[in-house]
């Protein structure tokens, strides 16, 4: 037979339940307001009024400046993706500046951030050699249903592989394969950031 509680001992229970989900939900208020904190900066880097490190400087309860600090690093972290152009040298000043703000460590930062626009640039690289090797692989393959459709339509039809679904799916998939490879390794430096914001 189960055990009879009383009911003091069932409205302390709820007493306590209620007052962990009330510091839960003000931890994540302030983690909110810590992404908050890095959008802001991130849509306008240069107003002095968005400084990650002045406004974690200014918070006094270390406490809450933690969790500002990791609200701050989940929306950094959440922007760290892989580039899909060469136009990502400016963003990505823009978070080395932001990840700098936020760890104290600003070389080591600076660092990584280095072999990071490496590593994109290799990322990109890669990604045009395998689109370019598939595009020639599937040429034969769109050759022939430009024949077919010119049959048909009694004219000079030109298919661009990038109009063609069945050769988009092909690309998606090679491109998938190489996507996941660098994603891991691009996790692996997340992992390397968090340590040193933890630092």
């Amino acid at each position: 037979m189960g055990e009879i509680k009383s009911a003091l001992e069932l409205a302390l229970e709820k007493t306590q339940d209620i007052k962990s989900n009330k510091a839960h939900l003000e931890a994540q208020d302030i983690n909110k307001e810590g992404r908050r904190m890095a959008t802001r900066y991130l849509s306008n880097p240069d107003n002095e009024e968005n400084d990650i490190r002045k406004q974690l400087d200014a918070q006094k309860d270390e406490a809450k400046m933690k969790m500002l600090k990791q609200g701050v690093l989940d929306a950094l972290m959440a922007n760290l993706v892989l580039p899909q152009n060469r136009e990502f040298a400016d963003w990505m000043g823009v978070l080395t500046k932001a990840f700098g703000l936020a760890v104290k460590d600003r070389k080591k930062v600076d660092s990584l951030f280095k072999q990071l626009e490496g590593f994109f640039i290799q990322y990109l690289d890669n990604r045009e050699k395998i689109q370019k090797s598939l595009e020639a692989q599937f040429a034969p393959r769109l050759k022939q249903k430009e024949e077919q459709l010119s049959k048909q339509m009694g004219s000079k039809v030109k298919i661009n592989p990038s109009q063609d679904p069945e050769f988009i799916n092909f690309l998606k998939g090679n491109l998938g394969q190489l996507e996941e490879q660098y994603r891991k390794a691009l996790d692996e430096a997340k992992l390397e950031l968090k340590k040193l914001a933890e630092a």
